[in-house]
């Protein structure tokens, strides 16, 4: 009875984190706490992550195994207030499809973190430097089918057409850096960044699951392992994207 409610537990206990962590620093505009800079931004890059265990199975079914990394593409926002950072953002790895024995495996999984960070620049310079923290979830899925058919083979087909997923409680801990390049009256402008880091997989239940059913010889895909992401933010004449000036 326990097991069946681990799961949303777990989901439950990391939306109140990042909600948490967003609540602790109120980023709108008054007058205890001003907001220096705030974007949105576009990333990518490459994931590392522990994925020998999961490719041994694979390897044993007879299947091809997937590469050690995958590529990522990041979507989130940021915003400063004076020296404190908070950022968060939704990333989709992506691994090259496997074709062998007829069959085609594909394997994806995304993330959500709410990070927060410390500036060690002050607020007027145009570039920062930020160690942060955060927690987030994730969700790993894998589906196989067949590789190719014809039209009256899928029409009768009953060959395997499996989609599975797992979910992951994560934790992670990276540095930043942005170079911000603004107009004069810091109403437009352009961010380019760094973001390099490890998230770990708190969550260490091997089950997958598919259409209702739980999955359990397949190992799990843990979301350990480290991440580079260059990222590319602006800003215009919107009250959601501004950098205020900071200059006395």
């Amino acid at each position: 009875m326990i097991a069946k409610f681990r799961i949303p537990a777990l989901m439950v206990v990391s939306v109140f984190i990042m909600v948490f962590q967003a609540k602790s620093m109120d980023f709108d505009t008054n007058d205890t706490m001003k907001i220096t800079r705030h974007y949105g931004f576009i990333g990518t890059g490459t994931t590392w992550f522990t994925n020998s265990n999961l490719n041994n199975y694979l390897e044993s079914k007879g299947l091809s195994s997937f590469k050690d990394y995958s590529v990522s593409v990041s979507l989130g926002r940021h915003w400063e207030s004076g020296s404190m950072v908070m950022e968060h953002a939704l990333t989709g790895n992506f691994w090259e499809d496997n074709k062998n024995a007829g069959f085609r495996s594909t394997l994806w999984s995304a993330d959500m973190f709410m990070n927060s960070g410390y500036n060690i620049f002050a607020a007027n310079v145009p570039m920062s430097l930020f160690p942060y923290f955060g927690f987030g979830i994730g969700l790993n899925t894998m589906r196989i089918r067949s590789d190719s058919k014809t039209l009256p083979q899928l029409m009768v087909s009953q060959e395997p057409n499996s989609f599975l997923w797992q979910p992951s409680f994560l934790f992670d801990l990276g540095i930043g850096s942005d170079a911000i390049f603004s107009m004069t009256d810091k109403k437009r402008g352009l961010t380019i960044g760094l973001r390099a880091g490890y998230s770990y997989d708190i969550y260490t239940a091997q089950n997958w699951y598919s259409n209702g059913i739980t999955i359990s010889d397949v190992p799990k895909l843990r979301q350990n392992g480290g991440y580079v992401r260059i990222i590319l933010g602006g800003w215009g004449d919107h009250k959601h994207m501004k950098m205020h000036n900071t200059e006395s």
